[in-house]
């Protein structure tokens, strides 16, 4: 379901409650929207929603020392205490997946929506999930859908980057020389090859006179341990950053949950347009440098052409490797879904980044004979991940 749909589910949802206090903001990155919204605050305590304790490795970035030496006037309350129980129906817990699977039964849908749904209301939500055509209307084109987005988060996605207050979208003219610059200071610092840091997704392939609100710049791990980084300890990636970041007199900002990190790195100002302005740089590391930029890859864009992002080409790989190759190893009864269903399956996955996977998915069995609706992995090793 696309973003911006759940966003006017939302609103039907405060509607219900009456909650005209509450603001809707919608990002595609959420958590460097949070980040960067975070920033913007002073002399508050903030409480991070988070839907059961695995979820709280999402928001490291929000409890390390880093953070909170520099953000002194910000008192994150102890995630732990705030993570809240999953809901269940029956034995199973009301996850987004338990949705997913049940998004056109209303049945279910009365029992797990928020009950203070009107019927008018809860038959608008229905169909905002379940369109008439097949299909989820368009957003418009200037990426906004009835005022979701708040100024806030309008500004987080469409200007720039978000780790740094100051950081500007840079201009297409200005990219090659700014990549240039950094890998020439990067690599000397790091003792690795230029050919060991290379741009990934749109990083460098817009036309002319458009602008990127930062640049990705992947960094061969394999590399970097051969100069004495230790790659094996989660840290160590952070550690040489952090040296490089003191070396270059730059600030920079650690994604520990997802593993990467960002720079405030000056624009070459080749355009003579953006003199002593700055842009987000974030370098994202792999040990295998080629899967990366095979997984992230985006085509140059070229004048009166649409293109469609990496991440829209990975779905679509997903789906293919996931459904193509199904391969059902056993039948049973669930409850929720009839007799003589899947229960057992061996199928494919592939993950952007990382490769091709092959893997046994089952059922759990219940006492009563039956099987759960949920799927856990039984059995899972990599194929490759040689594109």
């Amino acid at each position: 379901m696309p973003n911006y749909i759940a966003g006017k589910i939302l609103q039907i949802y405060c509607k219900a409650y009456g909650l005209s206090n509450v603001k809707i903001a919608m990002t595609m990155k959420v958590m460097q929207w949070v980040g960067w919204k975070i920033k913007t605050m002073k002399n508050v305590k903030i409480m991070l929603g988070v839907s059961g304790k695995d979820d709280i490795s999402r928001f490291s970035a929000f409890t390390s020392d880093r953070f909170k030496k520099d953000n002194p006037d910000i008192e994150i309350l102890p995630i732990e205490d705030n993570a809240l129980d999953a809901v269940k129906d029956g034995q199973d817990n009301i996850s987004a997946t338990y949705v997913r699977q049940h998004i056109d039964d209303k049945k279910v849908l009365k029992k797990v929506l928020p009950s203070k749904l009107s019927k008018e209301q809860f038959e608008e939500v229905y169909e905002l999930m379940n369109p008439p055509t097949g299909k989820y209307p368009p957003m418009d084109n200037k990426r906004t859908a009835d005022s979701l987005f708040t100024p806030e988060s309008e500004k987080a996605i469409n200007e720039s980057g978000t780790a740094f207050d100051d950081a500007v979208r840079i201009n297409a003219e200005n990219v090659d020389a700014t990549i240039e610059d950094f890998k020439e200071k990067f690599c000397k610092f790091s003792k690795i090859s230029k050919d060991d840091v290379v741009p990934l997704g749109s990083t460098g392939k817009r036309l002319p006179g458009q602008s990127s609100g930062d640049l990705d710049l992947g960094v061969n791990l394999t590399a970097l341990s051969k100069k004495g980084v230790d790659i094996e300890d989660k840290n160590g990636w952070f550690e040489f950053c952090k040296k490089f970041a003191d070396e270059a007199k730059v600030e920079y900002y650690e994604y520990k949950s997802r593993g990467l990190t960002s720079v405030r790195w000056p624009i070459a100002n080749s355009d003579k347009k953006q003199n002593g302005e700055f842009v987000q740089v974030d370098l994202i590391p792999h040990k295998n440098l080629k899967m990366l930029q095979w997984g992230m890859y985006q085509s140059k864009e070229v004048p009166g052409q649409d293109y469609d992002k990496s991440a829209v080409r990975a779905l679509l790989l997903q789906a293919i490797v996931k459904m193509g190759f199904l391969k059902v190893l056993k039948t049973g009864n669930v409850p929720k879904e009839g007799g003589n269903v899947p229960v057992k399956i061996e199928r494919y996955e592939y993950k952007q980044n990382d490769g091709l996977f092959k893997m046994t998915k089952e059922r759990p069995l219940k006492k009563d004979g039956t099987y759960g609706v949920s799927w856990k992995d039984v059995n899972k090793h990599k194929v490759t991940d040689d594109p």
